[in-house]
């Protein structure tokens, strides 16, 4: 199958984001997607480049490894979290090259997920992992409180209902509500609600916020600790109280 076909045929497939990297883990495709405004460019301009020479090092990093593990022989990769700001399921499959044989391509689509169903149904599937590095975009300015309080201000629970949620006072809650819009530059419930719900966030349960804030973020245990969020969680679908699957 030609290359534009076989991505057409994937991006119909999982409604993805489809990049193509050849085993020397270069870019050599890239459909149009919301991620040319994530690098601020064209993806589709860095066809040639390196993937080193197209995210940070760190992101590069776990970005290779995982290129790695198909060009040498995994059929497919798959790992659900936040990947440029919104939480999301990658996967990664081998392509061999038909004109070269030993040689092949690494397909990688990046799928948003739209729905708590989706979600669950992704981490659910035994060969689907957590994400190392989780890329929460502009929701890293948050701590995991205040991350906690957007997701439920975004399902439009009151202010109260939240602070007997996260065992806290109303004055608290309140007090990070208003941070949350000084941290983000928003005005109003309706722009923190469009954004938790853009993001994949207000998929999320509270229990399970922690557990991806703490999960290859940019803030470090001992800042959280810091500001007072920093209360041990279980990983999704577990429960807070016996640690079994749900």
């Amino acid at each position: 199958m030609e290359l534009p076909n076989l991505v057409r045929t994937i991006t119909e497939d999982t409604g993805g984001v489809v990049l193509c990297f050849d085993d020397q883990k270069r870019l050599v495709f890239a459909t149009p997607s919301w991620l040319d405004g994530s690098f601020g460019k064209a993806l589709a301009s860095c066809v040639g480049m390196g993937v080193a020479d197209m995210v940070p090092t760190h992101v590069a990093t776990l970005a290779a490894a995982l290129l790695d593990r198909i060009i040498h022989g995994t059929d497919r990769v798959r790992r659900v979290g936040f990947f440029f700001g919104r939480l999301a399921i990658l996967t990664l499959r081998r392509h061999p090259c038909e004109d070269a044989p030993g040689r092949c391509l690494v397909i990688a689509s990046l799928r948003p997920l739209r729905s708590r169903t989706e979600y669950e149904n992704a981490l659910a599937e035994r060969e689907t992992e957590p994400a190392q590095l989780n890329d929460r975009g502009i929701l890293s300015k948050l701590t995991t409180r205040q991350t906690e309080v957007l997701a439920l201000v975004s399902q439009g629970l009151p202010g109260p209902q939240i602070a007997r949620t996260l065992h806290r006072t109303p004055k608290a809650i309140e007090f990070h509500r208003q941070s949350i819009k000084e941290k983000l530059g928003f005005g109003s419930v309706a722009e923190l609600t469009n954004l938790a719900l853009e993001s994949g966030l207000a998929l999320l349960r509270v229990d399970e916020v922690g557990f991806w804030w703490r999960r290859g973020g940019d803030r470090s245990r001992a800042t959280a600790h810091r500001e007072g969020d920093d209360e041990p969680v279980p990983p999704p679908g577990e429960s807070p109280v016996s640690g079994s699957r749900n």
